[in-house]
Order: structure tokens, then C-alpha cells, then sequence
């Protein structure tokens, strides 16, 4: 209306005036409850699947977060539900009602969920008194599912008393240059002047499952840095850092972190479900004998790093020490997934290969349609 009455000047200068907090404020919550309305109206029409998780933030509160998978216009989407304080203890109990609250006051109903997806904590996963207890009570059809992540990321906690003792070691610098400021201050400067890519360490925090292989990646970018200023603090572990038995194993500890920290991204993400997280697993439970078959032969081409100080590290020992680390991966993965039979699911991937003979726990009238699908040479050629 300025630039039609005043011209563009006019409506440039209004356009300069910030609006008020309170506005800024208002119109934020207006979008949020525009969007929790919209998606509640998909929610009371389709069956749902939720996977909650409760979390401490940085000032010590405890909150609970719910993501949920439901069916729109034919597709599949993925929405977080809500991010709801947990004002008491974090029991099963208190977590299930804050859940239930939040269905009564948007009309959820529990019948429409199908699925339940938790970590492994006793408190989620409890078959008595655990919070999917509490869900099947109020929705008998839901099925839990232990987070595929979480699985993948108690893997690889797994590790002999050696490798551990090398993976405690590294914390322990790290504490010791970053939690003085000083010495901090140093140990940048000190990188600077050596002309290294990075300036600092980075801490490890163990709740953030991919800050395993970021930290010990950046100390092992950084480890020659790491002798020096040792070194010149007369430190009690100063000698480890030139030691090439110490090195091989830190340089392993980074590549098989990092090979852990890829199959843990490359099952997250949208769209991405139990059929493509099986696959992942299966494929790495493959390569992890693959490594083994390839240490047994003294074939490094796959821990590039370590490589490197093979010649000068005492083989066999390194070696034995790999392998058997590597035999505990497959067990553990075994072990933590074992669950991984879809057998009874295969119609979903591929519904033209249904035959008489295969149980998928469907209704006879389910089974009409999927065999009138499955005889549909149309669609089969369309798809």
C-alpha cells in the first residue's frame, strides 16, 4: 500500500522498522500450532508408528522426544510429534503418561499405533513393567522394536582390555590439554606454528555415539602435535606418542570407528526401514570376516592407516589383537541382531514373487489380494 500511495523510497524505509518481540513471538507460536494441528488431523486418520527417546540437554533437564512414521495421500512420512520436559523421575511410568496426555489432549487414539521403536534401556524396553508394556495395554497390535542404532552403537563399545586401555589413554590427553585453558592456548598455538590442519582436540562425549570416531580421527590428525607438547611438558605418557606399537593400535582403533560411524549414517535418515538397515548389517557383518581373512594373510589394504606402521610395530601381536577384535564385532552384531528374519515380510519388497506355500501372517482376504496382485502382469511391467 506505501510503494502503490508513496513510492518505493517510502516503502523501503517502513520495510527497516523491525517488528516488536511480541509479535515475533506471537506469529512463531501461531506457525507451531498451525503445524501441530495439521499434522494431529493426519494422525486421527491413519495408523502410526512412534519412536520416543528421552534425552538430558546441557542444563541437566531430562526431556522426552517423540518422532512418528504415519500413512498421507499414499506415502509414507516422518514428522517429530512433540518435545515434552520430564518434570520427575524418568520412569516408564512417567514417560508413558506424558505420551497419553498428549494423545487425550489431541485425540490420538492409541488403536491407530502399530509400532513402538525405543533404545534398550530397562525402563523402554521392560516386557512387565517397561514403557511397551505400558503401550500394549492401551494398543495390543503395536510392535517394539529396539532402535537399530542404539544396537549398532552398543557394538561398538565392545572392546578387548588392550584396545580399551588405548582408547582410555587418548580421553585422558584430552582432558589434560583442554580442560586448562592455558595449556589449551599452548597446544593451538603450538599447532599453528607447526602448521598443522586443526588447532584443537575435540572432547568425547559418550552420549553422542558418531563423537567417538571424530575424536580419536582429529587426535590422530593431530598426533605428532600431541608428542611434542607432551614432550615439553615433561608428561608421564609423553613416550607413548613416538611409540609405534602404541600408534598401530590407535591407528586402528580410528579406521574400525570409522567404518562403525559409516554403518551407523548410513542407516539413519528419511524413508530409511528395518528391510535397508538389514542389508546394511548383513553386509558389514560380511566385511568384518573379510577383514579378518585379509589380517590372517597380512593384507592391510583396508586399515590404510595402520599400514603405514606395520614394518616397525610388532606384527603378531598387533595382529592377534585385530583379529580378535574383529571375532568380537561379528559376535556382538550377531547377537544384537539377531531378530533380522523378515522372511514373512519379503510380499512388501517384492509382491510378485508371492507363492502358495509362503506363511506372511496375512487374512484370507489379504491373501486374495495379494495374489491378484502378484498375477497382474500389467503392474509387473509397469513396476
Amino acid at each position: 500500500m506505501v510503494r502503490i500511495m508513496f513510492g518505493e523510497s517510502y516503502a523501503k524505509q517502513l520495510r527497516q522498522i523491525p517488528l516488536a518481540d511480541n509479535t515475533v513471538g506471537r506469529r512463531i507460536n501461531d506457525i507451531s500450532e498451525d503445524i501441530l494441528y495439521q499434522l494431529v488431523s493426519r494422525l486421527c486418520t491413519s495408523k502410526f508408528a512412534i519412536q520416543v527417546d528421552e534425552a538430558t540437554d546441557i542444563a541437566k533437564d531430562a526431556h522426552l522426544i517423540a518422532y512418528v512414521r504415519y500413512v498421507a495421500d499414499n506415502n509414507i512420512l516422518e514428522d517429530i510429534l512433540f518435545c515434552k520436559p520430564i518434570l520427575g523421575k524418568t520412569t516408564s511410568i512417567e514417560i508413558f503418561n506424558i505420551i497419553d496426555s498428549f494423545f487425550e489432549e489431541n485425540d490420538i487414539k492409541w488403536n491407530n499405533c502399530v509400532g513402538l521403536c525405543t533404545d534398550g534401556a530397562h525402563s523402554m524396553s521392560g516386557h512387565k513393567a517397561g514403557l511397551q508394556a505400558l503401550v500394549k495395554k492401551k494398543a495390543p497390535h503395536a510392535i517394539w522394536t529396539h532402535c537399530m542404532l542404539h544396537r549398532a552403537a552398543l557394538v561398538s563399545k565392545n572392546m578387548s582390555e588392550e584396545l580399551n586401555s588405548i582408547f582410555t589413554k587418548v580421553i585422558k590427553i584430552i582432558n589434560y590439554i583442554k580442560n586448562s585453558p592455558l595449556r589449551a592456548r599452548l597446544f593451538a598455538k603450538l599447532c599453528a606454528d607447526m602448521e598443522a590442519n586443526y588447532t584443537s582436540l575435540l572432547y568425547y562425549c559418550e552420549v553422542r555415539w558418531l563423537s567417538r570416531a571424530k575424536m580419536i580421527q582429529r587426535v590422530f590428525e593431530l598426533k605428532e602435535e600431541i608428542a611434542t607438547f607432551l614432550e615439553e611438558n615433561q608428561h608421564e605418557e609423553a613416550h607413548l606418542w613416538t611409540n609405534d606399537n602404541f600408534i598401530v593400535k590407535l591407528a586402528y582403533l580410528v579406521e574400525i570407528f570409522g567404518k562403525l560411524s559409516g554403518l551407523n549414517k548410513s542407516m539413519q535418515g528419511s524413508q530409511i526401514h528395518p528391510f535397508v538397515q538389514k542389508d546394511k548389517v548383513k553386509a558389514f557383518i560380511k566385511k568384518l570376516k573379510l577383514w579378518k581373512s585379509n589380517l590372517q594373510k597380512n593384507e592391510l589394504d583396508m586399515f590404510s592407516l595402520s599400514k603405514d606402521f606395520w614394518a616397525t610395530a610388532n606384527i603378531e601381536a598387533s595382529k592377534n589383537l585385530f583379529i580378535d577384535h574383529l571375532d568380537g564385532l561379528v559376535l556382538h552384531f550377531s547377537n544384537y541382531f539377531k531378530d533380522l528374519d523378515f522372511s514373512k515380510f519379503l510380499w512388501i519388497q517384492n509382491p510378485f514373487n508371492y507363492n502358495e506355500e509362503d506363511e506372511f501372517e496375512l487374512t484370507t482376504i489379504e491373501n486374495e489380494k495379494l495374489i491378484e496382485l502378484s498375477c497382474d502382469s500389467s503392474l509387473k511391467q509397469k513396476f
